[in-house]
């Protein structure tokens, strides 16, 4: 028989569908499957926690008794395979790494405090929807939370602090929908949490998709005054909301780019609050930097009080195709420092991320006030410079805690 045109493309049409049935299908007997076979392994001291993970199974649990373990956990290749601590009180040290997640899929950790490590708290590369929740990661000797080549990542409810030699937490290469939620990210060497794209390594050099979300990001940047907490490096179409940063040594939010392939563009920025103490000497109090081609960035709702050169950089070339309003300004020392628009690449050729010689030499570039930018840009028509501003940032922190304890 012959098909028409239109009867072939129904029977391909039917055809998808039957196959997505079927995938479905295979889907939920596979997990009820998975859910019937599974098993609980106990872990205590006197056991080791990757034997537990060398015999689990997808869909097992390994619950890990208080304690402190003096080994690196190691997944290579696990599938749907979660991890919890019974208590609070479940210790890796010892060790260079914490824990290294390889080449895995579905994996969840949960409730683990790492510390003292020389090397990295938890190591994540070349793996696929893992949850990393109610962590605490602290005086590592390299960063705190690394990974690299990852979709689907959840960091979510982790305190991690005072990395020694970098940042906080670190999301890296051409990894897309990540989403980083809930952290207390403070007192790190270098940034509480940074997204790198980086092309050199591999893939597209895009970071896509991501979600940055009610994160207190307070105190880091403790050897670096003259980088950011909250850095953005080739972060594309993705959202920074509702984050509260509060007397970093550097600069508070950046959207750039260094290594990624193209500058961190189309992405929305609100709800954000973005606080430094008064009378403290913070260097580089710029709330909210947008440079190296960084186009495309809608500015909305947030709070940005800081006593520094501006409340907000933007580089010259991309200016004009920020949308920004409904934002609150506050500057103790002088209200007419808003925005500032620069060549900031032109300072010293290099990024706008780096700022070394901006801030050694006092280059600065066109500065507005409220006033003029509007009348510049047409931008932040409703936005406001207020007088008094009260922020308490112990509340945030305090607040993440309680939120932490649920």
């Amino acid at each position: 028989m012959k098909l028409t045109p239109r009867q072939g493309k129904d029977m391909t049409v039917a055809a998808m569908r039957q196959n997505k049935i079927v995938l479905h299908v295979s889907l939920v007997i596979f997990m009820v499957i998975s859910q019937l076979t599974a098993k609980e392994y106990y872990v205590t001291q006197k056991e080791t926690i990757n034997n537990a993970i060398y015999k689990a199974q997808p869909g097992d649990v390994i619950i890990v008794k208080d304690g402190v373990y003096k080994e690196t956990i190691d997944f290579d290749e696990k599938k749907s395979v979660t991890i919890k601590a019974a208590g609070n009180k479940v210790i890796i040290t010892g060790v260079k790494n914490g824990m290294v997640i390889d080449n895995c899929s579905n994996i969840v950790v949960d409730g683990f405090k790492i510390q003292g490590v020389s090397g990295r708290g938890i190591f994540i590369v070349n793996s696929d929807s893992i949850t990393i929740k109610n962590c605490e990661i602290s005086n590592t000797g390299d960063l705190g939370i690394l990974t690299g080549f990852c979709n689907y990542l959840l960091i979510e409810n982790n305190e991690v602090h005072d990395t020694r030699e970098s940042h906080g937490i670190y999301v890296s290469n051409s990894g897309d929908w990540p989403i980083v939620r809930n952290n207390y990210c403070h007192d790190n060497s270098d940034a509480g949490i940074q997204l790198n794209a980086d092309k050199n390594m591999g893939g597209d050099g895009i970071i896509t998709n991501a979600l940055i979300e009610n994160n207190v990001i307070c105190g880091n940047n403790t050897d670096s005054p003259e980088a950011f907490a909250l850095n953005l490096d080739g972060v594309q179409n993705s959202v920074i909301r509702n984050n509260f940063l509060c007397d970093n040594f550097g600069g508070s939010i950046v959207l750039f780019k260094i290594d990624a392939a193209e500058g961190s563009k189309s992405n929305l920025v609100s709800g954000n609050t973005v606080y430094y103490s008064q009378g403290q000497d913070f260097p580089n109090q710029v709330a909210l930097s947008i440079v190296d081609g960084s186009a495309g960035c809608l500015i909305r709702g947030n709070v940005f009080a800081t006593d520094g050169p501006s409340a907000i950089e933007l580089a010259a070339d991309i200016a004009g195709t920020v949308v920004s309003d409904n934002n609150i300004f506050y500057n103790s020392k002088t209200a007419d420092n808003i925005v500032e628009v620069t060549d900031t690449k032109a300072m010293d050729g290099k990024s706008g991320y780096w700022r070394h010689y901006a801030l050694e030499n006092n280059v600065r570039g066109k500065i507005y006030d409220l006033n003029a930018w509007q009348k510049f840009s047409s931008q932040d028509k409703a936005s406001n410079v207020v007088d008094e501003i009260n922020i308490n940032a112990e509340k945030y922190i305090s607040n993440w805690k309680k939120m932490r304890n649920k």
